[in-house]
């Protein structure tokens, strides 16, 4: 009898709420980079997730939302989008 493949499993990013958005894995698939607005849902933040583990390491703490992580070709440097804020004023 042959071995019957496991089928993959999703498993969430964070059990903690919020939203989370654009997640990028490294090349060696160890580690995931994303976006996440933490368990209040505020700005977007940046954060990176060994695979198989819980904790999280936050890599920004801004108040412009971050998002669109992406790892270099060498997984030495991210590369992320800033959100800019626009205040109304009238003119």
């Amino acid at each position: 009898m042959g071995r019957e493949a496991k089928q993959p499993v999703a498993l969430p990013l964070t059990s903690s709420g919020g939203y989370v958005r654009n997640p990028s894995f490294s090349l060696d698939g160890s580690e995931v980079v994303f976006a996440w607005t933490g368990p209040r849902a505020g700005k977007f933040n940046l954060y990176v997730k060994l695979i198989g583990a819980n904790d999280l390491l936050r890599l920004t703490n801004s108040s412009t939302d971050e998002s669109s992580p992406a790892w270099s070709p060498t997984a030495n440097a991210l590369r992320l989008s800033v959100a800019s804020e626009r205040e109304n004023t009238p003119s």
